[in-house]
């Protein structure tokens, strides 16, 4: 595990015109739970799972190698089956884990890496911005995912953009946007070898799964309200959501930015 990421702002996205995820900063009442979460002393950290799927090739690895660790290899291997990872974060004062699963791309691997899917918080479908069949292959991983669940945060990542001409990712870029909109996921570009976006893409993550997480707690308070089931001294001793024990439905709300032409 690395050391925690301080986050006291909603990251931002890549492009405003090309996220479904509008918020300028966290919503209020986050910010109110977590205050008061701290008064109590809560340290115990919320946990999430990510998904990184996508072609054989297109720099998942790579990616997820250049944020660990801020360094860029060439030689690195093909990942047989899933790799296993946990990145932590400290977010308005609270300790927050993002697990990220970095899943082979190989087609003989498909059936396997599928079976993680399940109780995923947020997916990264990556194609590489060179490869023109990798962007078009994204519907397939994105088919895939929502087979397994339809209740996740969708990002679409566009790797090696240090690999093309300002021109070529300009044409790039507009069909990938319109894909993003179309699968109704935000749309990164960046790059593993310069580390161009990287920090800024997993922090925002980070952010998004962790506003979604708390307001699906306050949502499950509020229902126990209503419903006389509040038990005060458990609330206060658990002070987290279990692991992907989500209630029906994201209360992170997609709110289109999109443009469209």
């Amino acid at each position: 595990m690395t050391t925690g990421r301080i986050i006291s702002n909603l990251p931002l996205s890549y492009r405003r015109d090309a996220t479904p995820y509008c918020y300028p900063n966290f919503d209020w009442k986050v910010i109110d739970f977590c205050e008061q979460q701290r008064l109590i002393t809560d340290d115990y950290p919320r946990t999430v799972k990510c998904i990184v799927v996508g072609d054989a090739g297109v720099g998942k690895t790579s990616l997820i190698q250049r944020y660990r660790t801020n360094e860029f290899s060439f030689d690195h291997k093909e990942t047989i089956g899933v790799d296993f990872d946990i990145q932590s974060f400290s977010i308005l004062g609270l300790p927050f884990n993002v697990q990220i699963w970095d899943t082979a791309g190989q087609e003989r691997f498909r059936c396997l890496t599928s079976s993680y899917y399940r109780a995923a918080n947020v997916a990264l479908i990556v194609f590489d911005l060179s490869n023109i069949k990798s962007l078009a292959n994204t519907l397939r991983w994105h088919a895939d995912i929502l087979r397994i669940t339809d209740d996740i945060i969708l990002f679409l990542v566009g790797s090696k953009r240090d690999c093309v001409s300002p021109a070529a990712l300009e044409f790039i870029e507009t069909e990938a946007v319109r894909l993003s909109s179309q699968m109704r996921a935000e749309y990164w570009s960046v790059s593993a070898q310069n580390g161009d976006n990287v920090i800024r893409l997993f922090d925002r993550i980070a952010g998004l799964t962790f506003q979604d997480t708390i307001l699906t707690r306050i949502h499950e308070i509020e229902e126990e309200r209503v419903s006389g089931d509040l038990n005060q001294t458990s609330l206060y001793s658990e002070g987290i959501i279990a692991l992907n024990q989500k209630s029906k439905g994201s209360h992170l709300t997609k709110n289109c930015c999109f443009k469209h032409h």
